[in-house]
């Protein structure tokens, strides 16, 4: 025997469960004509009466009124069905978390998320953004030997030195002075390290830069561009990188910072570069997971380290061999 129409069926289970051709079409989002004609294929395809038109309501006859539960259950099982098959496709889409520090996941890695996430559709990403991924604030934890805490895979800010994982180098850092282009040629010109005397100094007092971990302040810059007795306590300071940064392209002062972390607002103009001195920091940044990664960890390590090698502002200043320094 072959079945009705499937939309025919569908459109009677409505306006019977309703008893309204109104209801149901509104449920189906149709016309109340289109349901109507639905239903008359139906009874004409079985050959029987299923409604009684009464003036402004429904009835079902008989024929109706049997038939109405078994296509209700049959429905709701086609429902429970493809539901169950969503939730399966749900559970087996790979989910991927990512351990970063705040600076490096607000600064330069959320920024860029969106590209990997249209090349990989398929995984779903959680970004983890936690101090620990510092190895100084890590070694202060309770948890000093966790890592990735449940971290699939993790960008550590550190020395690189993770036995038993698999670790590849992504950055090393330089410091060096920003701040935005109208105070290099404002009422005090930038033009030499002594200028700065006359410019607000903007300081990164975050967890990670006041330990020992080669975060350089003002201090250690002004030694290296030979401007030791400049005062360099002096100015504000701020607890978060993104913070500091945002100040300094805001125009409230200059701050000596990462121009790695900083690389949108260089790009955009609403920071540059007055002096090509830079101190390399003695901690870097790693890309570090377990050895058994599944394919999600191996498709955002291979995506990151191709992404890290196109970074411009990770590269030392006018192609200088940056001062190194070491606290």
């Amino acid at each position: 025997m072959r079945l009705p129409p499937l939309n025919a069926l569908r459109a009677f289970e409505a306006a019977a469960r309703h008893l309204s051709v109104q209801k149901a079409a509104q449920e189906l989002f149709v016309t109340p004509a289109a349901v109507s004609q639905q239903v008359k294929v139906l009874e004409e395809r079985l050959g029987v009466a299923l409604f009684r038109r009464l003036p402004r309501r429904l009835e079902l006859t008989d024929d109706g009124a049997e038939l109405l539960p078994r296509l209700s259950a049959a429905f709701r099982q086609i429902e429970e069905a493809v539901e169950q098959l969503e939730i399966r496709k749900s559970d087996n889409r790979g989910r991927l978390t990512i351990g970063a520090s705040p600076g490096f996941g607000a600064s330069w890695l959320l920024h860029r998320l969106s590209a990997f996430q249209e090349r990989n559709p398929e995984i779903e990403l959680q970004l983890a953004a936690r101090t620990t991924m510092s190895d100084a604030v890590l070694r202060e934890s309770d948890h000093p030997d966790d890592l990735f805490e449940d971290c699939d895979i993790a960008v550590r800010f550190g020395d690189g030195h993770y036995a038993g994982n698999v670790v590849h180098k992504l950055f090393a850092l330089h410091s060096t002075p920003m701040c935005h282009p109208a105070l290099i040629d404002g009422r005090h010109p930038l033009r030499e390290p002594r200028d700065l005397r006359h410019h607000t100094l903007l300081h990164i007092r975050n967890d990670v830069a006041q330990m020992d971990v080669g975060w350089p302040g003002w201090r250690d810059w002004f030694k290296a561009a030979n401007v030791p007795d400049l005062d360099y306590r002096r100015g504000p300071a701020f607890n978060q990188v993104a913070l500091a940064i945002e100040a300094a392209a805001d125009r409230m002062g200059v701050v000596l910072g990462v121009p790695l972390l900083a690389a949108r607002e260089l790009s955009r103009g609403r920071l540059a570069i007055p002096f090509p001195i830079s101190l390399t920091m003695s901690s870097a940044y790693y890309v570090v997971h377990p050895p058994q990664a599944s394919d999600e960890v191996v498709a955002f390590r291979d995506w990151l380290i191709s992404e890290a090698a196109r970074e411009k502002w990770a590269r030392p200043l006018g192609g200088l061999e940056p001062l190194r320094w070491i606290p």
